[in-house]
């Protein structure tokens, strides 16, 4: 991961420790957690046009927010853009 430098759309490795015992890595804190997630807890709440007023929806559960269109929008290109600078450094993503 050190050798694949800074990029705004990718968390970022910090620094990391393989000596003496466990591997140990310090990365980017992502406050809301991974952004699957993230969408499937507010997937009730996507709203296409805009938000729309708050007696409409109801209460929102804790932790929930709402999302327009142009937040799922701002979403995909941000992970289009980390997958490309990704597939420019030439990383073989291997799922486990």
């Amino acid at each position: 991961m050190k050798v694949l430098g800074q990029n705004t759309n990718i968390i970022n490795l910090l620094g990391c420790c393989s000596q003496g015992g466990d591997l140990l890595v310090i990365m980017e804190l992502c406050e809301k957690g991974n952004l699957r997630d993230y969408l499937r807890l507010n997937r009730e709440n996507y709203f296409y046009d805009g938000p729309p007023p708050l007696d409409a929806i109801g209460p929102l559960k804790e932790d929930q927010e709402v999302l327009t269109f142009k937040d799922l929008m701002s979403f995909a290109f941000q992970v289009a853009r980390g997958m490309e600078y990704l597939a420019q450094k030439k990383v073989t993503i291997i799922q486990i």
